[in-house]
């Protein structure tokens, strides 16, 4: 950097360490005023600058989001730690500069009116003095509606989740504690490289904890040119569904809600470092995208293991007093038997492939805790949601196959807690377990479907899918779950604990159209409908004398495709006395709802079926 004496900048106590002007010396290292007004101006007329270019480019549709750039390497961090003594700012002056920067963004990228017209996320994870810095950074931020990016993501790692403390300087001042807090205000993005998820189960497990913090952005740097992975692209694809759904306003409803087991591991080991001590304000419990494991239900404490013999113990002392959180003798060689627990042979020395047993969960029959309770959020799944009075869900749960005893789904079916039945069983992968595909398998299915899942001590990880017609979740068995897993035998009794890695649970009437109608008059049929929730990818008209039918089977589909974007209308003019209609949502993945409304003209008594 060069200038003149008038630049607001500081030049560094300790020189550069390279030569650049070859005269044989280390240069001076410059830094930057960052509260010096004439720098402030002259970046306020930058970054207006940019926005004028940004705004109105011809392709200035395809920017999604704009990152503030305040310090070094444009995150909230002022010049290297060593360098920080010549830097003449406080850590209030440092939130103070920041604020205003951020400022700058919002009023060049908003309209007159103050709406953004691209959204603006603060860089956030280090700081300039204090960890506070970065909590009231982005109060700020979220205050005036700019999101907040989180420029660190790994599998595990410390102090990210610090709200409870009792020091106000340390109070929320995690590195993750702003996508607790602003999730359902502000966008919430992660940042990540190659060298922070150097393997397949870094990236697996790095995933599931940035979704749990309902992350809507993920900005990887240097990643696939090293990490271009079949797993990691499954991985990808999973994860891009969930990005930005929710429950809010302006979010689509999530394919699928989901429970991942996991706890913090100490020490802690990184790709690029490491091991760590890893003891302070580490994040706990499982990742979960509205689907929680109700651990203090009676009889539903299960413990923490892992096939990794090195971790000492997982959870945190600071949460030592829930019992499904700390496990002194995390190890299990029943996990360990699987065979997936392979290490890298860098100095990281970390998991290389997507391994359920680096962190999940058992049952603890002995001490009575049999069971893994779960409750949905309301929002998806309750008597209020489904579609004409029907709960239709599918439910995949990744288990452990060791022993010979078995287990039961068990759910509220409206007139009473029943099992469900196995609808299939097969091997797990990575698709398999995170249901990427969204649709029921078409392998290892159980005719006739069993109400029990049959262990068969394979050592391997299984998944199990069941399909539920008539179910009720309405929170009314204990401790407020809608189903749980039930380790003991069908008589009750112990014979066997579980391993349990993942529940997902999809909802099947997110894929079918609404307000389906029909209006005749001689021989032509109008069918209109109001678009399906969920990824659609097109619209299907199909046509059958069988008020049942199913698509494909005794029936036809009328015209071609209809786009996702419409018209939501289709004319037949041959429509015949006894001609019933759907209208298929068919989704991006290629897969749809099996239940689905139909309409009709007819002439004859219908019976349910």
């Amino acid at each position: 950097m060069t200038g003149t004496v008038d630049d607001p900048l500081l030049i560094a106590s300790t020189p550069d360490t390279r030569d650049c002007d070859g005269d044989g010396q280390d240069d001076v290292w410059y830094l930057i005023d960052y509260d010096d007004p004439g720098f402030l101006a002259q970046y306020e007329s930058f970054i207006q600058a940019l926005a004028d270019h940004i705004l109105n480019h011809p392709q200035a549709d395809k920017i999604k989001w704009i990152a503030t750039g305040s310090g070094r390497d444009g995150e909230t961090i002022t010049v290297d730690n060593g360098d920080k003594g010549d830097v003449d700012l406080t850590s209030e002056q440092w939130i103070d500069t920041v604020s205003a920067i951020t400022d700058f963004y919002l009023g060049a990228f908003s309209d007159n009116a103050g709406n953004p017209l691209i959204p603006v996320l603060v860089q956030s994870a280090p700081f300039h003095l204090n960890s506070y810095e970065r909590r009231d950074i982005a109060a700020h931020a979220a205050n005036r509606g700019a999101g907040v990016s989180i420029n660190a993501i790994t599998a595990d790692f410390d102090n990210t989740e610090s709200c409870g403390h009792s020091n106000p300087d340390i109070e929320c001042a995690g590195m993750w504690d702003a996508t607790r807090l602003y999730s359902d205000t502000v966008p919430i993005m992660f940042e990540s490289y190659g060298y922070m998820m150097g393997t397949e189960n870094e990236f697996y497990w790095s995933m599931a904890r940035a979704l749990d913090s309902h992350a809507d952005y993920i900005r990887l740097s240097s990643f696939w040119a090293s990490q271009d992975l079949p797993a990691n692209r499954s991985i990808a694809e999973w994860a891009a569904k969930y990005m930005g759904t929710g429950f809010l306003a302006h979010e689509s409803t999530p394919p699928s809600i989901w429970s991942q087991a996991w706890e913090h591991r100490r020490p802690c080991f990184w790709n690029y470092a490491g091991p760590g001590a890893c003891n302070y304000y580490p994040p706990v419990g499982n990742s979960e995208f509205y689907l929680r494991q109700l651990h203090g239900v009676a009889g539903g404490t299960t413990i923490a293991v892992t096939d990794d013999s090195r971790v000492t113990d997982m959870g945190w002392s600071g949460v030592a007093a829930y019992p499904w959180h700390s496990n002194a003798s995390p190890y299990d060689s029943n996990v360990a038997n699987a065979g997936l627990f392979n290490l890298n042979n860098s100095g990281s020395q970390i998991q290389i492939e997507v391994d359920p047993g680096w962190s999940t969960r058992r049952s603890d029959q002995v001490s009575g805790n049999y069971g893994f309770f779960y409750n949905a959020d309301d929002r998806y799944l309750s008597p209020a949601i489904p579609l004409h009075g029907i709960n239709q869900v599918i439910i995949s749960a990744t288990y452990l196959d060791s022993g010979t005893d078995r287990w039961q789904l068990m759910y509220d079916g409206g007139a009473g807690v029943k099992a469900a039945e196995v609808y299939a069983i097969q091997d797990w992968d990575v698709r398999t377990g995170l249901a990427v595909s969204g649709v029921l398998p078409s392998a290892g299915l159980q005719n006739p479907h069993p109400i029990y899942v049959q262990k068969l001590n394979s050592g391997r990880w299984k998944t199990a899918t069941f399909l539920i017609e008539d179910g009720y979740f309405g929170n009314r068995l204990a401790g407020g779950a809608d189903f749980y897993i039930d380790s003991r035998s069908d008589s009750g009794a112990n014979d066997g604990d579980e391993y349990i890695h993942r529940l997902d649970v999809q909802r099947q009437d997110k894929g079918v159209v609404e307000n389906l109608r029909l209006s005749a008059a001689g021989d032509t049929a109008t069918i209109t409908w109001d678009p399906a929730p969920g990824d659609t990818d097109h619209y299907e008209v199909w046509r059958s004398s069988d008020p049942y039918f199913d698509p494909d089977v005794d029936a036809e589909q009328l015209g071609d495709d209809i786009d996702a974007a419409g018209p939501f209308y289709y004319i037949d003019t041959t429509a015949e006395t006894n001609s019933v209609y759907m209208v298929l949502a068919v989704e991006i993945s290629g897969g749809y709802s099996h239940y689905q409304s139909r309409v009709g003209k007819f002439d004859f008594a219908l019976s349910l079926p």
